[in-house]
């Protein structure tokens, strides 16, 4: 599931969103982890704190604009 500033922008909503938040459950966490190895910034691993449990990795990939 998109969420998060591209998911507002996707919705029409006026905001330049400067990465992609992907909400999944834990085996498609570990799916996207699979990907491409030179994309890893931060293998997928369990983490945690007061607030959240998670599944969290991230990921670079370089993409061009055009206008």
């Amino acid at each position: 599931m998109l969420i998060g500033g591209t998911n507002l922008a996707a919705q029409g909503v006026a905001i330049e969103a400067h990465d992609i938040d992907l909400l999944t459950d834990k085996e498609g966490a570990y799916e996207i982890g699979r990907r491409p190895r030179e994309f890893i910034v931060q293998p997928v691993v369990f983490s945690e704190n007061e607030r959240f449990a998670s599944h969290l990795g991230r990921f670079i990939i370089k993409a061009s604009r055009s206008k």
